[in-house]
């Protein structure tokens, strides 16, 4: 059972770790490409997903949660940029998929909330 969300042409609630094939069983009936991975990859923030039911073909942006740089994993990286968002620092901007990516705790905001989440995740893993 997914718990996708669609939100501004984009789909949230991806969890980390999920591939391509992951998608497309959830999707079976439907053409379902991704930016032209193989059903081996994993998805990241940012993929673009096509879905065509024969006739009409929709796209939507994927977002991974608390993968803000797009690489499909929650790493150093991502803890700087939202780092950096908050703090303002080097004009540090997200766009709409990083910023729902960002934003760990779903309140609609980048906060010092997901700061902390993104850094016990990256500490645990």
């Amino acid at each position: 059972k997914s718990s996708w969300l669609l939100q501004k042409k984009h789909i949230t609630g991806i969890k980390l770790g999920t591939k391509v094939s992951d998608i497309k069983s959830l999707l079976s009936g439907y053409t379902v490409t991704i930016d032209g991975l193989s059903d081996t990859n994993i998805i990241g923030t940012g993929n673009i997903i096509k879905i065509t039911d024969g006739t009409d073909t929709l796209s939507y942006t994927l977002v991974v949660s608390g993968d803000v740089d797009g690489d499909g994993v929650v790493g150093a990286t991502d803890y700087v940029r939202i780092k950096n968002y908050i703090m303002e620092k080097n004009n540090s901007t997200l766009n709409i998929s990083e910023s729902l990516a960002a934003d760990i705790d779903g309140n609609g905001q980048v906060g010092a909330t997901d700061y902390v989440k993104i850094k016990n995740s990256i500490m645990e893993g």
